[in-house]
């Protein structure tokens, strides 16, 4: 017979414990208590916090969390015998290290974590709030940003990632279980574990025969172009991790340095970065769903300063795209292909032959500038607008006027994929 449960309380601890129960038949949960309507409970517990994250995205192998919290009911506001001779100090003025049941309660509640986590918590003299700092060790190799995106990806009404500087008193009144700040995090590498010397190993192993595989541990520098030079058709070399560059371009030095991921490198000009980061991989992936995927009608807008660059890129969104606006510098390489004066604007000959090559292709479904912002330089703070796509003689392009403004909004209203 099964024992009949009730649950008192349907918070974070409360939605935990009956996920677990339900799933042993020798329980029953035969009522819940609650002060919020069951349909917020519902929803709720459908939707819940982003409990099991790290471990489904990552696997933890071990890990060690501090919990640091208010000081409990239990605790002497002053000095006091208690049982535990730490916890009979005085709670309002003293940091009192003591045990903790998280760790243990996670292992219960998501038993693949079950022995992985231990933990201390320290209590502190403050009105309400904790925190838990907790360091794992990853079964997979994880940036702090990826596991940032993860939390992200996981937050609801119950979790919150949040980047504010927020303090303890800032959770008074909050309906989050929890809040989870991603500016505070860190990762470490333990220092070689990275290498790809096993990956070569194993490589060398699998192709026998059929290819030499030759492991240098650098990645940049004379031995590499040395070793470059000498490998042998059908071989293969196999250069460090990236992560661990041996030339510093600041100081142009050479120098052991950890890699980083930069957010900003999407639209940052970087020195000596090695590889793309997570959110030139996300722009990849949407750019990708875009071209291959697209929900007509599908617009592209292209701007830049050279036509030149970017050919092969015009020439495959072409092919897909049902119009494609010009704006930027690349426009006057395509207005004077079609006879029109630009002035002094940038459109050098042989951009101008690449436009018209693209002109031809495009037909109607290339649209640009009907009117200009223009000055006699860039330094001119006060532009004229010009009535027509021409540009007088001594002026120079700026930007698109208010007319070609209105035609593009126009366009971009009526599109359902703009790349």
């Amino acid at each position: 017979m099964a024992i009949k449960i009730g649950i008192n309380g349907f918070g974070r601890i409360g939605r935990l414990a009956f996920r677990q129960l339900i799933k042993d038949s020798k329980f029953e949960v035969v009522g819940i208590n609650d002060l919020t309507d069951a349909p917020t409970l519902a929803h709720l517990l459908k939707y819940d916090s982003a409990q099991g994250v790290m471990n489904a995205k990552f696997g933890v192998v071990k890990g060690f969390m501090t919990t640091v919290h208010a000081y409990t009911n239990d605790q002497r506001i002053q000095d006091a015998p208690h049982k535990d001779l730490r916890r009979a100090r005085a709670a309002s003025i003293n940091i009192i290290p003591s045990t903790t049941g998280a760790a243990s309660a996670i292992g219960k509640v998501i038993p693949a974590l079950k022995g992985r986590l231990d933990g201390t918590s320290l209590r502190v003299p403050t009105i309400t709030g904790s925190i838990i700092d907790l360091t794992v060790t990853l079964k997979k190799d994880a940036t702090l940003a990826q596991i940032n995106e993860a939390m992200k990806a996981g937050a609801n009404e119950s979790f919150a990632y949040n980047e504010d500087p927020i303090v303890s008193t800032d959770v008074i009144g909050s309906t989050f279980g929890a809040i989870y700040d991603p500016t505070i995090g860190m990762e470490m590498t333990v220092d070689g574990k990275k290498s790809l010397a096993p990956a070569a190993k194993v490589l060398s192993q699998l192709l026998g025969a059929e290819a030499k595989v030759t492991f240098l541990p650098a990645n940049l520098g004379e031995s590499v172009k040395q070793a470059v030079g000498a490998i042998q058709p059908g071989n293969i070399l196999v250069l460090e991790n990236t992560r661990y560059a041996d030339w510093d371009l600041e100081t142009n030095t050479l120098t052991k340095r950890e890699s980083k991921n930069d957010p900003a490198l999407g639209i940052a000009k970087a020195i000596g970065e090695s590889g793309v980061g997570l959110l030139i991989e996300k722009e990849l992936a949407m750019l990708s769903k875009g071209l291959d995927q697209p929900v007509r009608p599908y617009l592209a807008i292209i701007g830049g300063a050279k036509i030149s660059d970017k050919v092969g890129f015009v020439r495959s969104l072409l092919a897909k795209a049902d119009a494609l606006l010009i704006g930027g510098g690349m426009a006057y390489p395509f207005l004077k292909a079609q006879g029109i004066e630009v002035g002094s604007s940038l459109a050098e000959a042989e951009q101008v032959e690449a436009a018209k090559s693209l002109l031809a292709e495009a037909g109607t479904r290339l649209i640009l500038p009907i009117d200009h912002l223009t000055a006699t330089s860039f330094a001119d703070q006060k532009p004229t607008i010009t009535t027509t796509a021409s540009i007088a003689l001594g002026q120079m392009g700026l930007d698109i006027g208010p007319k070609t403004v209105a035609l593009f909004k126009e366009q971009i209203n009526k599109a359902k994929t703009i790349v």
